[in-house]
């Protein structure tokens, strides 16, 4: 009898566990899959009006990324654009979504963007991170297979 009570009490507390947290772990994803989204769409439209790639214009790179991540990329040039992986680029087939393998750790959510350049298949991870008193999240960093942007913007 014991041991029954204790299951029971066991499922109760994983049941709420289910229902109150992962509905805040659902939206956190959701926010970071819309922002890395928002943030393809916004350097599309910034590059065919203003000819601009979005991390050399801090209006515009602050709604996306880390205010600090944000300034390092429009004050060092890295050489290339990290959102495109690229010197040139003719992007189509942008698919964001979460890290299938591991879409959030310690605080971190991992969403990946896949793409092609060129008609060259690309993928960079983006790792998100809520900003400093529970602002909203921010990109902190972008990881491709050959390089970390934060690794980049030490080295320059």
């Amino acid at each position: 009898m014991r041991v029954l009570a204790r299951l029971s009490r066991t499922c109760v507390a994983l049941c709420l566990l289910v229902l109150f947290y992962s509905p805040a772990y659902a939206a956190d994803d959701h926010e970071a899959v819309a922002l890395v989204q928002g943030l393809y769409e916004a350097q599309a439209k910034l590059l065919a009006e203003e000819g601009m790639p979005l991390v050399k214009v801090p209006r515009v790179s602050t709604r996306y990324f880390d205010p600090f991540v944000a300034g390092q990329l429009d004050a060092k040039d890295i050489g290339f654009d990290p959102i495109y992986d690229a010197q040139d680029y003719d992007v189509s087939d942008v698919r964001v979504a979460l890290d299938p393998e591991m879409p959030e750790l310690r605080g971190t959510t991992f969403v990946q963007v896949h793409f092609k350049n060129f008609g060259t298949e690309r993928q960079l991870t983006y790792l998100l991170r809520p900003m400093e008193g529970g602002g909203p999240l921010r990109v902190i960093d972008i990881e491709s297979a050959d390089w970390r942007l934060s690794d980049l913007l030490k080295a320059n």
